[in-house]
């Protein structure tokens, strides 16, 4: 008897349960950068925006959320190559990161929303960010939610 593939296995629950997209549920991890519809990503407050297809997003959950089972989305932060500026709060993607086509993209990271696995297709499967830029994006995350080890501590009573 053969040992199961783990991507078999996951893609055999991901097509059962409808969770995930069986063809992207391998490539679901954390810092893997996918297109999603740009119908999906809603900005607070949604000033006027042109509107594409796709939006690129950046996978943010822990490993142990992730794969073709509950829960049923997974949080992401939406992207832009198209902002004039880098605003407080927000991440610079380094230009060479492999799983962008453009220079100057944004990773809004004080917008860390939900969307379903399952929107998250193998043909939109765009790459992983180096441990570096993941880095770097989760160490914004964490000053945003004042949890970075540069957050200044209240003093002693």
């Amino acid at each position: 008897m053969r040992k199961p593939d783990l991507d078999d296995l996951q893609a055999r629950v991901a097509a059962r349960t409808g969770l995930a997209h069986p063809g992207a549920v391998s490539r679901i991890e954390p810092g893997a950068v996918f297109e999603v519809a740009d119908t999906l990503v809603r900005f607070p407050g949604d000033r006027p925006r042109t509107w594409h297809d796709f939006r690129r997003v950046i996978v943010v959950q822990a490993y142990n959320l992730l794969g073709p089972v509950d829960p049923e989305t997974v949080s992401v932060v939406p992207c832009s190559a198209s902002q004039q500026r880098v605003r407080r709060g927000d991440y610079l993607v380094p230009a060479e990161e492999k799983a962008f086509s453009r220079p100057e993209v944004v990773a809004f990271s004080t917008l860390i929303m939900p969307v379903l696995k399952s929107a998250l297709t193998s043909d939109g499967y765009r790459g992983v960010l180096s441990p570096e830029a993941y880095g770097g994006l989760l160490a914004r995350i964490a000053a945003n939610l004042g949890a970075g080890p540069w957050v200044a501590m209240p003093p002693r009573a």
